[in-house]
């Protein structure tokens, strides 16, 4: 069972809640948040498009007469030697970026992600925010009491509401590396690229989270990914240590 505390908007321990322990105890995957989060950038890749001279508009006609008038002769304005004029093998909307990412994949890659963010301390969990007009102010003060001096850092904070409502909308998106987003179209990818996520209303997020999750076991027990975790750090920090040891010596 793991309990996390849930803070009022005022930057206020409120109450705890518990998580799914085996949606928050998952080993990392780099082969399967790589595949997942390239995956989900390229189905959103559209791929840019140049018209040739036969789909770029106008030069219907002649634009000078083929002789006499000491100019090079040309037979239309849509020639890629005119400015504005066709694209010579630009690239073209036929080509198709998708890939085919299953359900499982995405789903398990999504919980990795939110388990390595949790063993990070980069979770947090919000009892509500409500505003009745758009107010940025209320919201840089709800972020500001809750993350402290770390929020005027311009780190990424994502946001995550239940349901989505344009004025908290609004309130959020004036404010530099914040960004809001529903609970239903939260992905890997956005898990990923925050340094913080803040889940507002934390019932209906756990209630999302097990139904979105169901299945997925845990591949160990939380003492063995804890060791595992700390074993990782332990390693990054000496081999940090070491390239810090050689550049010193080249230096000398």
């Amino acid at each position: 069972m793991t309990k996390v505390v849930v803070y009022t908007q005022e930057g206020k321990k409120n109450r705890e809640v518990v998580l799914p322990q085996h949606l928050f105890t998952l080993l990392w995957s780099d082969a399967l948040v790589h595949q997942t989060v390239i995956g989900i950038a390229n189905n959103r890749r559209t791929g840019a498009h140049t018209k040739d001279r036969a789909e770029v508009r106008g030069g219907g006609r002649k634009p000078w007469r083929q002789k006499g008038t000491d100019r090079a002769r040309h037979g239309s304005i849509r020639s890629p030697l005119w400015v504005g004029g066709g694209v010579t093998f630009g690239p073209k909307k036929e080509k198709n970026y998708s890939v085919s990412l299953n359900k499982k994949m995405r789903t398990k890659a999504f919980f990795i992600v939110l388990s390595e963010k949790f063993r990070d301390d980069a979770i947090l969990f919000l009892d509500s925010f409500t505003v009745d007009t758009p107010s940025t102010k209320t919201a840089a003060a709800c972020l500001t009491a809750i993350y402290g001096e770390d929020r005027k850092q311009k780190n990424h904070c994502t946001v995550v509401f239940s349901e989505s409502n344009e004025a908290i909308r609004k309130s959020f998106s004036n404010l530099q590396g914040v960004r809001t987003i529903t609970l239903h179209a939260f992905n890997a990818e956005d898990a990923l690229t925050a340094e913080k996520i803040l889940f507002v209303h934390p019932e209906k997020t756990v209630e999302h989270l097990e139904i979105r999750g169901a299945g997925i076991k845990s591949s160990t027990d939380t003492a063995t990914v804890s060791e595992k975790h700390t074993e990782k750090k332990g390693a990054n920090k000496v081999e940090k240590k070491n390239r810090t040891e050689k550049a010193d010596k080249k230096d000398i």
